[in-house]
């Protein structure tokens, strides 16, 4: 039979037993999910500010599109008499009427030009709550539909501006440009 044997130094000495405790384990735990928390809202945020960010670059791209196609269409107005212009440059029940194009905006807050010979439409913004163009003369401004044909004639004969208001959905002000009309 077999004796155990003791010494006094292993009586002694602590041992520690391999591995981690519950109490680690659960903190190491709750360390690791709030550190994947924090990356995760940051990559959330990252995403969110890179959508809106598309979406102000297309709206960008629209807005200076639209602003070109108007400058054209108004460009091409430059060269009739001032008795055309009357008849050229009015307010529709459809929207707005410029040489052979109309401007409108559709029930889905559409702005879009309208080719009236060959019908064909063309979308330039989305998210548009209003347009408003306006004729400039002198101290006075006035919708466009507010001026009699004979009025137009005699403004046409003189330098005079057009200003286009575009409202955009969930914007506090409307953006505006002014094109300088001159009559030949």
């Amino acid at each position: 039979m077999c004796t155990p044997r003791f010494s006094r130094q292993s009586s002694l000495s602590l041992t520690y037993p391999l591995g981690l405790t519950l109490i680690e384990m659960l903190v190491t735990l709750l360390i690791t999910s709030i550190l994947a928390l924090m990356g995760f809202r940051v990559i959330e945020r990252f995403t969110i500010s890179q959508e809106g960010l598309s979406y102000q670059s297309a709206t960008q791209r629209g807005l200076a599109l639209t602003w070109a196609q108007i400058e054209q269409d108004l460009e091409i107005l430059s060269f009739l008499s001032p008795r055309q212009w009357s008849v050229q440059l009015a307010r529709t029940p459809l929207g707005y009427r410029m040489g052979s194009v109309t401007w409108t905006l559709g029930e889905d807050g559409a702005l879009i030009r309208t080719g009236l010979v060959d019908s064909t439409s063309m979308v330039f913004l989305r998210q548009v709550a209003s347009v408003r163009l306006t004729l400039i003369h002198g101290d006075e401004e006035r919708e466009l539909g507010a001026y009699s044909p004979t009025e137009i004639e005699r403004i046409s004969r003189q330098a005079f501006g057009i200003a286009v208001a575009i409202q955009m959905k969930g914007e506090p002000a409307p953006l505006r440009k002014i094109f300088l009309a001159v009559s030949h």
